[in-house]
């Protein structure tokens, strides 16, 4: 199994969300790929913005929906998102900085991310709206 692969149980069924979270599923496989064939110096500078820009857009569509489902999680769930952002922000010093084994790191963190947080955080995020769906009700036929 490829380490970016995208599983169904971790979609949201949200299909924003979903779409956005698939995004970095390609851009982690991406920087795997450029890792394994030694081509990942030239990408980096472009993959960190993309992360930032990843973190700014999709990390206020969920806020907005979690807002929606009023999510009792909702501040420890922002809290993930900021560490998220600041280790992007780590990120950019680290590549101005010359860091050899940026995209080693970058790699690791995005593997962690999408397990723990996709795979854990967001699918809770998920049962939670499930369980305030109204039952679906049977109405009776009228045969009886």
């Amino acid at each position: 199994m490829p380490l970016f692969a995208w599983r169904p149980e971790y979609a949201l069924n949200i299909p924003r969300v979903d779409k956005e979270h698939q995004m970095l599923f390609a851009a982690g496989a991406r920087l795997h790929k450029a890792l394994v064939t030694g081509k990942s110096g030239p990408m980096l500078d472009a993959l960190i913005d993309e992360l930032a820009e990843y973190g700014r857009v999709h990390f206020s569509h969920e806020e907005q929906f979690m807002m929606e489902i009023r999510y009792p999680r909702m501040l420890a769930h922002k809290v993930e998102h900021q560490s998220f952002i600041q280790k992007v922000d780590r990120f950019h010093e680290a590549a101005a900085n010359g860091d050899r084994t940026l995209a080693l790191g970058m790699l690791q963190f995005l593997h962690g991310w999408l397990v723990r947080h996709i795979g854990h955080s967001d699918v809770q995020v998920r049962e939670h709206f499930l369980h305030m769906q109204p039952e679906p009700t049977t109405t009776p036929s009228p045969n009886g």
